[in-house]
């Protein structure tokens, strides 16, 4: 007998440069009090606050990091949504403008997906230690192939990035155990079409 799992998409998981994480807590810093506020589909009554990134240095740094990680997705998953028939294949990506999610205890980021090919997500400062099963956890949520319900949980850690294809849904569970911020910095890459 031989067991053959069925092909899926997954995530990429990896810490980023030091400079860059500095480069993102400067601008954390300074952005909830400086910084345009993003207003989406799931502000509301406790959910996280949004503040757009803005400072160039950042963005630049922080575009060449995703861009190299489509290829580094590319080689491990076999998947290029690049090459989907518009007019014509090889269509270029282009980053959105990231945002800084500003998390305060008790607050919470509901279940939904982003737009485009790719999302991210980096952590900048996560101010508890592990509570359990769900507080303060990152989740995915997908359906295997035989329809059933999966979730995938991470534990966030300081100056990790994670990577994977937009339409997956995720959410972040509340917190409980401290007063300060978890702050983190999420962003999409679309087809420039």
């Amino acid at each position: 007998m031989t067991a053959k799992s069925f092909d899926n998409l997954g995530y990429l998981s990896f810490d980023i440069s030091q400079h860059l994480l500095e480069l993102l807590k400067l601008e954390c810093s300074q952005a909830l009090e400086n910084n345009d506020e993003f207003t989406s589909g799931l502000t509301g009554p406790g959910v996280a606050t949004h503040r757009y990134v803005e400072s160039p240095n950042a963005l630049q740094e922080l575009k060449e990091l995703v861009f190299s990680s489509i290829d580094d997705y590319r080689d491990a998953f076999e998947f290029d949504p690049s090459d989907t028939k518009t007019h014509t294949y090889g269509v270029p990506f282009e980053l959105g403008h990231p945002w800084i999610n500003f998390q305060k205890k008790h607050e919470f980021i509901p279940n939904h997906y982003h737009e485009g090919v790719f999302s991210y997500s980096i952590w900048i400062k996560i101010p508890y230690e592990d509570e359990g099963t769900h507080a303060g956890k990152f989740e995915f949520t997908y359906n295997s192939v035989d329809g059933q319900t999966r979730n995938q949980s991470i534990t966030p850690v300081e100056g990790q990035m994670i990577f994977f294809p937009s339409k997956v849904f995720h959410q972040v569970y509340p917190f409980y155990t401290s007063d300060d911020y978890r702050i983190s910095i999420s962003g999409n890459v679309m087809l420039k079409t």
